[in-house]
């Protein structure tokens, strides 16, 4: 499982550069224009509201469309924020970095055919 979500992690960054880099950088500051507190502060604040999802909770992409449902948030072996979602009955591991909160739940900058395409290759 823990080989999987790596491959999982891999395939999704290479796939899907572009889109990840539209997103919060892994280090709050690269590439950013703010203060130091004011990055680190909205990293943590992120990461800290993906972190309180309850499992059930819906995932979207972009455009609201539902890809699945929280099943549990934690770490990944590498000790990153990740979350577990159910899409069409199979469990998914989602790196947070592409995850951003939203109401109760999550949206995703990838959408689901994207997901799928990268777990597939991922194996």
């Amino acid at each position: 499982m823990t080989k999987r979500s790596i491959l999982l992690g891999a395939a999704l960054a290479a796939c899907l550069g572009g889109v990840a880099m539209a997103q919060a950088p892994a280090d709050p500051m690269a590439g950013s224009t703010a203060t130091p507190d004011a990055s680190a502060s909205s990293g943590a604040d992120s990461a800290s509201a993906i972190a309180a999802v309850k499992p059930g909770a819906p995932v979207k992409d972009s455009s609201g469309s539902l890809i699945g449902t929280v099943s549990r948030v934690g770490q990944s072996s590498d000790g990153q924020l990740a979350v577990v979602v159910q899409i069409d009955g199979k469990p998914v591991n989602l790196s947070a970095n592409i995850l951003t909160p939203a109401g109760d739940g999550l949206v995703s900058s990838m959408t689901k055919a994207q997901i799928k395409a990268a777990a597939k290759a991922a194996g």
